[in-house]
């Protein structure tokens, strides 16, 4: 066997030196197995495309990564078939070890979330280490647990697996797989497939090594050097350095130099930063959309410099939203490109209600019940208007109940006479599984609803996945931990793109930086430059600290054969990455991508942080290139100088790619102005000296018919207009939140008003009012019932009625008592209706109104002296005492209060019962404290002082003319629920607008 040694910090070098001519001499040979192992697709792409691009013969060559060449290997080796726990696999034994440990107190943490214990076992045993390093006890018998589980379940970690291939290839049990293999683009970043590689180069005659270390950072570190000096130990041949072509313009080159130094010292040295020769472009946006646009005018601009053009958009990881924004441009402008990072697929109907499904199953509560009722009814599972209904039962029955939980919602429903059949049928239809039970059980269960679903994807992927490995585990499966496991089995898997970003060898890339330095560039735009991006923000585990790290590596690293300065490590081990190993690596590996381009270099980043729109950090990189670009540290005036340059480039390159393009670019794309209205709209809400219009509250034209709103709604109108507007006209509110409703003051309102009821409900003749021990026991009874029901719901799942539910049904009993004592001595007025709705259609005369407003609503309790019929005119010559209960702090009527639009939902059913026929009615609002005695006269609404309030209810109903005098920015005030799109404006302008709107209010 023989075998080459290379090392390579520029890609221009790998393939001059090493790929090109490997391929020319070997790739057309096809009577030998060729083979090319390389760490990611990118390298595979950029070596495919340049042998594409020299006409060199590649039909044949086998092009592997390390998970698909592990694969092949396993298969390759006598006896039974080994198979590899994958990663979800890998939690799924992690949790059930958790489980098994209730005395664990890191069993508690990491059970919920195995994935960041379950990495650092990983970094461990890559590094030929095993649980008994980890310092802390609890921490190795959680990890011993897992390893047990997985060799009870037949499986091995891809770290095992490459130690089976390496002891197979030590004792020469493992085949052959071809003549020649070609490693390539593996750095010391690769440390935990050392062991892989090692396997690799065993399985073939002939092997050429070629690393991709970056050289830029002077103190390059020991991993980096361990990395090389450990592949001179183990093939006994001295690595040959492979330097970029001379031919190779490297105009920005000279911008590594700042990367020289110590980490975090360039940006904040003192000392004179040499001006270049050739300075990269800097960009500056407000936030992201500005950014993309930046980005992506810019790469288009680039790839209009010359036919042979070749742009890359680089961003720090493979999940930037900056990726994800910039192909939709290049996508949108008619623009060929590869997207290399991609984004994650749009789900199909059923694997969103499969998803959903566990989304209600893993969180348990009604909130997540609520929320599945909803996508069921949004994808068709469930009629809408079903959907309603059962979202409807379930609030009503958590505020029966006061709890959240589904189970004693359900059990409830059963037995409700009020609950409608579609309720009952729908929970029932769709359970919760069990806490805990066998895998086989959870599987069946799951593959059942799946059914139900329509989505067959899943059920040969869920039988496949589970295999035979299941039956082996005997301990019952908790539900938490099955259902992230088949969350993650499910999940589509892979990324996708547009069709226009599909173009693996186009001239226009978009890649992450690690894989951007696999290929060459004549120009890169090096985007997204935010702290935590440029370089990843890496955080050490509290289990296993750097210091650690360090102390294990110390002991695996050792001199090599040549002497002083030749490190490697010994056999079987490997070294942990710190998180200052990575942050050189990230470092040098920036300073690699500087001086890759040979034409243009640019960078850009956003003051906008992606995620929450707060100020963001620019990344050290960034300043790093600045200070070295203006030849000192850049001040704040600085960066709004460059924010404000930015802009004006951008508008510049909107004009150039709409002239000189010869494809279909649509310049709007790149400068993003909306629509005409928009703007308009923007201005006309934020101009002072204009009225309310269609953009702001109001209807572009009056009604057909006054607009029909209940006494409550107009009482909300003239507190909040602009809340009032969304919530009654456009239908736009918050959606019901079980978790942020104050479920239990609101109940207590409810009960009091049905419990302190002495008569039927709506009925269309009043009744006598019964005597006070009557009434009292008509109340007690009812709690009494609330409670038996409730009892009965909580008993069904074997829970106790709780002390808050007692406690609440206590102060709503006695909010009732006091009301019933307040009205029971009232013998001049022995007659009542409750609860009584408005007729429908009635409109009202306001006094100093000419027009009529229509009015609907449900007034709590009216006395009247003598029996009455409630229909329009039957109450002529009658009067009437109106009480209105209120469970808060609520003041008494006033004429003061009226006038601030406090008591006009009162005010407003009082000109109902006048328009009915009503001689005069008093009004009361009784509260737990008030006594039961007039407050205000309906012959007092007539008052003069009250006449601009009637005419702006007026104006409201009849021109449709709304607006608003909220400030939306007072945390002190209650404003009111707007939408997300709408943008708080200044309170000032708003009362400009508001005394334009409405002159006389």
């Amino acid at each position: 066997m023989s075998v080459c040694l290379r090392v390579s910090p520029h890609p221009a070098a790998v393939w001059v030196e090493s790929a090109g001519p490997w391929l020319r001499a070997h790739g057309a040979d096809w009577r030998e197995k060729r083979a090319v192992l390389a760490p990611n697709a990118a390298w595979i792409a950029a070596l495919k495309g340049a042998a594409i691009e020299e006409r060199l013969p590649i039909l044949g060559v086998e092009w592997y990564t390390p998970g698909r060449w592990r694969a092949l290997a396993m298969g390759t080796l006598p006896g039974p078939a080994r198979r590899i726990a994958l990663r979800e696999d890998l939690h799924l034994l992690l949790e059930l070890a958790a489980n098994s440990l209730p005395d664990n107190p890191l069993a508690r943490a990491y059970g919920v979330d195995p994935a960041p214990f379950q990495e650092l076992l990983d970094a461990l045993e890559n590094a030929g280490w095993n649980a008994d390093v980890l310092p802390d006890p609890a921490a190795r018998e959680l990890a011993w647990t897992a390893a047990k589980l997985r060799m009870q379940a037949g499986r091995l970690t891809s770290a095992a697996a490459d130690g089976v291939l390496n002891q197979a290839a030590a004792a020469g049990t493992l085949p052959l797989l071809g003549r020649r293999l070609l490693v390539v683009g593996f750095s010391p970043r690769d440390w935990p497939l050392s062991v892989l590689l090692e396997s690799a180069v065993a399985a073939y005659a002939d092997c050429e090594l070629v690393f991709d270390v970056a050289q830029n950072v002077v103190e390059s570190g020991q991993a980096t050097a361990a990395w090389i000096g450990m592949w001179e130990e183990k093939t006994g041949v001295l690595a040959d350095y492979l330097e970029a072509p001379l031919d190779t313009p490297a105009p920005f080159a000279s911008l590594a130099t700042e990367f020289d130094e110590p980490i975090n010292a360039s940006v904040h040295s003192k000392k004179v930063a040499p001006r270049l020769k050739t300075s990269p472009i800097l960009c500056l946006a407000e936030n992201l959309q500005s950014e993309a646009d930046l980005v992506a005018a810019q790469a288009l601009a680039f790839l209009r410099e010359s036919e042979n053009a070749r742009v890359g958009v680089v961003v720090g990881s493979a999940g930037s939203p900056l990726a994800r924004e910039v192909a939709a441009r290049f996508a949108a402008l008619g623009c060929p490109h590869h997207d290399a990072t991609g984004y994650l697929p749009g789900r199909e109907k059923a694997q969103a209600l499969f998803e959903a499904w566990l989304d209600w199953q893993e969180d348990g509560r009604l909130a997540g019940l609520i929320e599945w009722v909803r996508t069921a009814g949004r994808l068709g599972l469930l009629p809408e208007g079903s959907a309603r209904n059962v979202e409807k039962s379930l609030r009503e029955a958590a505020r029966a109940l006061l709890t959240d939980d589904p189970a004693v919602l359900a059990a409830w429903l059963n037995v409700a006479s009020n609950s409608s059949l579609e309720v009952r049928a729908f929970l029932a239809d769709w359970p919760r599984l069990p806490e805990s039970a066998s895998w086989d059980d959870f599987l069946q269960k799951i593959l059942v609803v799946s059914e139900k679903l329509r989505w067959p994807d899943p059920l040969e992927m869920l039988e496949q996945r589970s295999g035979d490995w299941r039956e082996k585990l005997i301990a019952p499966a908790l539900r938490s931990a099955v259902l992230r496991w088949v969350r993650a089995v499910t999940r589509v898997p892979g990324r996708t793109r547009d069709a226009l970003g599909r173009e693996p060898w186009a001239r226009l890339q978009i890649v992450d930086a690690a894989s951007a330095a696999a290929q060459t560039w004549t120009h890169l735009v090096l985007g997204g430059l935010q702290h935590g991006e440029w370089p990843v923000d890496d955080q050490d585990s509290p289990l296993f600290d750097d210091a650690q790290a360090q102390k294990l590596n110390h002991q695996a690293i050792r001199q090599g054969s040549h002497g002083e300065g030749h490190w490697t490590v010994t056999p079987g081990r490997g070294l942990l990455l710190t998180s200052v190993d990575h942050r050189r690596l990230d470092r040098a590996n920036f300073a690699r991508l500087l001086a890759l381009p040979t034409t243009g270099l640019a960078l850009t980043a956003c003051v906008a942080d992606p995620a929450d729109g707060r100020r963001a950090r620019l990344s050290e990189y960034y300043w790093a290139v600045a200070r070295t670009v203006l030849g000192r540290l850049p001040t704040e005036e600085d960066w709004v100088t460059l924010a404000k340059l930015s802009g004006k480039r951008l508008e510049i390159f909107s004009g150039i790619l709409s002239k000189s393009s010869s494809t279909p670019l649509r310049d709007e794309i790149c400068a993003a102005p909306g629509p005409e209205q928009t703007a308009h709209a923007f201005c006309t809400r934020r101009d002072p000296t204009k009225s309310f219009d269609e953009f702001s509250f109001s209807l572009r034209k009056p009604p057909a018919e006054p607009l029909r709103l209940s006494c409550k709604a107009w009482d909300e109108a003239l507190k909040r207009p602009g809340a009032a507007w969304f919530k009654y006209l456009l239908r736009a509110e918050p959606r019901w939140n079980p978790a942020e409703d104050d479920t239990t003051r609101m109940s207590i309102g409810l009960w009091a008003h049905e419990w302190v009821r002495p008569g039927p409900a709506n009925a269309s003749k009043s009744f006598l009012l019964p005597n006070m021990e009557t009434w009292r026991k008509f109340s007690a009874q009812a709690a009494k019932e609330a409670r038996t029901s409730a009892e009965t719901a909580f008993s069904a799942v074997g829970r106790k009625l709780p002390e808050s539910w007692l406690d609440a049904r206590s102060s709503a009993a006695r909010l009732a008592e006091q009301w019933i004592d307040a009205l029971g001595g009232m013998p001049d007025w022995p007659h009542a209706l409750t609860e009584i709705n408005l007729p429908a259609g009635l409109c009202c005369a306001l006094p100093s109104v000419r027009e009529l407003v229509p009015l609907s609503g449900r007034m709590d309790l009216v006395l009247f002296p003598k029996g009455v019929v409630f229909a329009e005119g039957k109450l002529r010559g009658v009067n009437a005492w109106l009480f209105d209960f209120k469970t808060g702090g609520d003041d008494e009527l006033s004429m003061k209060r009226l006038a601030k639009g406090q008591g006009l939902q009162l005010a407003l059913y009082a000109r109902a019962l006048l328009a009915l026929g009503a001689d005069a009615v008093s009004l009361t609002l009784l509260n737990a404290e008030a006594k039961p005695e007039s407050q205000l006269s309906s012959r007092e609404l007539d008052a003069p002082e009250l006449a601009q309030f009637w005419q702006l209810l007026a104006d409201f109903a009849v021109r449709g003319v709304w607006g608003e005098f909220c400030d939306l920015e007072d945390e002190h005030a209650s404003p009111g629920d707007y939408p997300s799109a709408t943008l708080p404006i200044a309170v000032e302008i708003l009362l400009h607008k508001w005394e334009l709107t409405h002159p006389k209010s």
